[in-house]
């Protein structure tokens, strides 16, 4: 049996061997640089989506702060009124005893931060300090909520029964948030004979104190400098 004088072309193996993990490896780098592109231009859509959020969360907490500084002048008026014995006309009590009686929440809903988080893809945001913000801006939210849900469910079940015991004619109050009533409002000596009533009794006059304690207004100065922040590190993120 003869050998065979054929040789194995080692050179050209290793070139071609190289030439197809050198091939594999440009895949990878590529598919690598095409899912930077891909994440990069989702956070960048993500940004945008947070930003408009919270301007509209800024804007709104600022209405909320100026509607409710109002309401509480109205309530300091009450109290002022109790104490000198000086009751307002029965048009302002009207006014006054809707701010004491206004029972409204918060509610900034569920939106592009909620999402964000509950699909786990916060980390698509390279900015830790702002990751931290979002995930901390919960619980700012529930310490103006709390507060507020805390004195809404004193209204609703203590004071708005305390004052229609009293006799005061609810529909003003009433028609004095809505703006009209389908029926005859009572008339201006029925309601100043119920407000003199009410303002006599010590107990409204608790009543109206733990209303306005529960008025923290810090709070909502609070929430627009966080979200603040908020938005200075998305606009950063942004380079705006």
């Amino acid at each position: 049996m003869s050998g065979s004088n054929t040789s194995i072309p080692w050179l050209r193996l290793t070139i071609e061997g190289l030439a197809i993990v050198a091939s594999i490896l440009i895949a990878f780098a590529i598919d690598a640089w095409w899912q930077s592109e891909l994440e990069e231009g989702e956070e960048h859509q993500i940004l945008i989506s947070l930003q408009d959020e919270f301007q509209a969360h800024r804007a709104t907490l600022e209405r909320k702060e100026a509607d409710w500084t109002k309401r509480k002048q109205s309530i300091e008026r009450l109290l002022q009124a109790m104490h000198s014995g000086e009751m307002p006309p029965p048009a302002v009590m009207d006014t006054l005893l809707d701010d004491l009686t206004y029972p409204s929440t918060w509610d900034p809903g569920s939106g592009a931060r909620d999402a964000l988080i509950a699909s786990g893809r916060l980390e698509l945001i390279d900015n830790l300090d702002l990751r931290n913000r979002l995930s901390a801006w919960e619980g700012t939210v529930d310490e103006v909520r709390d507060n507020e849900q805390s004195a809404r469910d004193m209204i609703l079940t203590i004071l708005n029964p305390f004052i229609a015991e009293h006799g005061v004619p609810m529909d003003r109050l009433l028609a004095t948030t809505n703006g009209s009533w389908p029926v005859p409002l009572a008339s201006d000596l029925e309601a100043e004979r119920a407000y003199r009533s009410l303002l006599a009794d010590p107990a409204f006059e608790n009543y109206a104190a733990i209303r306005y304690v529960w008025l923290q207004l810090h709070e909502y100065r609070e929430a627009i400098e966080f979200a603040d922040s908020v938005l200075v590190a998305i606009r950063a993120e942004l380079n705006e």
